[in-house]
This record gives structure tokens, sequence and C-alpha cells, in this order.
């Protein structure tokens, strides 16, 4: 959904650190005050929560490179709901915005964890029965955003420190050790699974987080996931354009970022409607979705002239928003032509605007 920005102030129920960038009196004072929010309110929470996350339930993995991914994705729902609560900010207040972002977080970065490693996942639910089934041992929840497990006597334990993560940390850099010395047979295989749990909680000695316990378990039962690889197109332009929602810290580099965007705008905009659409409407990022919503969020380009540049009406281009990208078949009904003539204006697109950018 495209970042619209309203003209009126409005009184909001909502955080008080939302109140800039909801009363801004126009569209430049909320861009400000959007940027603003990003780096002081949203990137640390970020970087924080996705990157521990992820490093928790794949905690012996090399594969990490996806977290400037994820972070986008969250970094998209949060614009989305703030593009909500400028146009209606009494709809569903947010009144503690850096809890929210936390939540959100949380929960794309479960969605991810889910389908990236779906062996984990499955471990993850048997855990939960294994622990909802034995005597003695509970799993509950903190702070609304978090599960920890152990000992039913530990429930109320306050004991979650740094103290508690080099402890889970030692253990997941002697695995090989625990399992030679607190394991009947020295391995994990064959072992069931409650009584290895309690050998976990008995090393650890006090509440361990679920997803970390997931991880733990996993490695020594050997549970593994094959990567799922998104293959995409080499092409210079598109090599450029991947590397946009990446997450960046610094302010400066998603200014950088929106120069290159507007001045592709400008690029784009002198070409004919049907090069901008074969473009425009089936221009993915690396994880497969649209990469157009990265010109309204960075104000590159306006929805009006996004929908302008192909010739639509902006009903026309909000009926089809969510189902972007849009197959070449689909495409070429839109505009009359072939599958083939779609695929060459996008080709004859892509290499006008890398001679051009070059």
């Amino acid at each position: 959904m495209p970042l619209l920005i309203t003209e009126k102030p409005v009184d909001s129920e909502n955080d008080s650190v939302l109140s800039s960038f909801l009363t801004a009196p126009d569209a430049a004072s909320a861009e400000r005050a959007l940027i603003d929010l990003i780096a002081e309110d949203i990137r640390p929470r970020l970087n924080e929560i996705v990157s521990y996350k992820l490093r928790a339930f794949a905690s012996q993995t090399e594969d990490l490179e996806e977290i400037a991914d994820v972070q986008s994705e969250v970094l998209s729902q949060l614009l989305t709901r703030l593009n909500e609560l400028r146009i209606n900010p009494h709809r569903n207040p947010v009144r503690n915005f850096r809890g929210y972002v936390a939540v959100t977080a949380y929960h794309v970065c479960h969605d991810y964890l889910r389908r990236k490693y779906p062996q984990r996942a499955s471990l993850k639910q048997k855990l939960r029965y294994t622990i909802s089934r034995q005597s003695g041992v509970d799993c509950w929840e903190v702070a609304s955003t978090e599960w920890v497990c152990g000992l039913a006597s530990w429930r109320n334990d306050t004991r979650q420190s740094v103290a508690a993560e080099n402890r889970i940390r030692e253990l997941q850099n002697q695995l090989g050790d625990f399992a030679g010395s607190c394991l009947p047979r020295g391995t994990a295989q064959g072992i069931d699974l409650a009584d290895l749990l309690m050998a976990v909680f008995d090393w650890v000695g006090q509440p361990i987080e679920l997803d970390h316990l997931v991880g733990i378990v996993a490695e020594l039962q050997g549970v593994k996931d094959e990567s799922q690889v998104v293959e995409t197109d080499n092409g210079e332009l598109r090599a450029r354009l991947e590397q946009m929602p990446d997450g960046h810290e610094a302010i400066a580099d998603e200014l950088a970022e929106r120069a290159f965007l507007t001045q592709l705008w400008q690029e784009i905009e002198q070409m004919s409607s049907r090069h901008c659409a074969a473009l425009l409407l089936n221009l993915r990022d690396e994880q497969g979705g649209s990469a157009l919503d990265l010109f309204v969020f960075t104000g590159a380009a306006s929805f009006a002239q996004i929908a302008d540049s192909m010739e639509m009406t902006e009903l026309e281009l909000a009926t089809v928003w969510n189902q972007l990208p849009i197959d070449d078949l689909t495409i070429a009904a839109r505009l009359g032509v072939t599958r083939q003539q779609v695929i060459n204006l996008r080709k004859a697109a892509r290499e006008r605007l890398a001679r051009r950018l070059r």
C-alpha cells in the first residue's frame, strides 16, 4: 500500500512519539517527521529484535543474510500502519508505538522462520506438545511477545538476564560435551524428547526461551532444513533495485537511495506507457514481491505519477496494487499484446535504463 500523506493536522489518541508525523501540517513536514521516526524509534528496535530472533532460532547456522530482508518486511508493514493512522488516527490508535514495533517484528520473524525452516517449525510444535503433556515443566509467555519454558517452579523466576544468556550461549558452544556428559548414550539420537528436555533444563538451571530451545534440540538431533533459494535475474538494474530494502542503519544512506530512485523515476517517465507497464507491473524485489512501492515509500514518485506513466487511472492501479507483481500473460491481456511482446518491452526498458544510469 502506498504511503498517502494527508495535508490536514489531526488530534490523536496515539503514542506521543507519533505526534509530529500525525499532526504535520503538510506533506514535506510529514516526510521529515517520518524519517526521524524511522531513525529514532524503528530502526534501532528492528536491528535489536530481528538480529536476535534469527540468531536465536538458527543459532548454529551461518545463513543470516536475510536479516535485512526481514527488517524490510517489518518496515513495510509499519509504514502501511502509519499510513492508516495518518488518514484516520482515531481508528485503532497505537498507544504504545515501540511496543507495536516489537510485536510486529516478532510476528514477521515468526512467519519468516516458519517458512524458512519448516523442519524446525515442526520441531517447535513437538516441543510445545511434549511440554504440555509432561508433568513438572511448563511454557509461558513473557512481555506479550516471547515464550519461555523450563521447570514449572521457574514460572515466576526473574533470572532471565545476561547471566542466563551467557549460560545458554555456553551450552550452544559445547553441545558435544553436553551430550557426552549429560545424555545416557552420549547422543541425542533415539532419546525420548521429554528426557532430552529435562537434561537441557537441568544443565541451564533457569528459564530458556522457546526459540533458543528449538535451536539447541535441532542441533542435538541433527534437524536441518534445505535453504530455499529464490532465483532472480542478474541484470544490472535488478541488482541495484534489490539492494534497496536492505535495512540501512544510516539516514544518509536512505537519502542516497532515495536520490537514486528519484533519478531512476525521471528516466522511467520518459518511456512509453507500454514500456512502463511491462516494467513496473512486473517489478520484483529479491523475495519475489512487488518493488513498485519503493518509489511511493521514498517519495520518488507519487501514486498518481505511477498510474499516469502507464496510462492508468489511480482507481485502476489501486485495484491491482495488492496483486503486484503481475505475470506476463495478465500484463499482455491488459496491453492487448502477446506475452513475448511484454517480455521484449521489459527487456528494452531495462536496457535503456541501464544505459542512461550507467
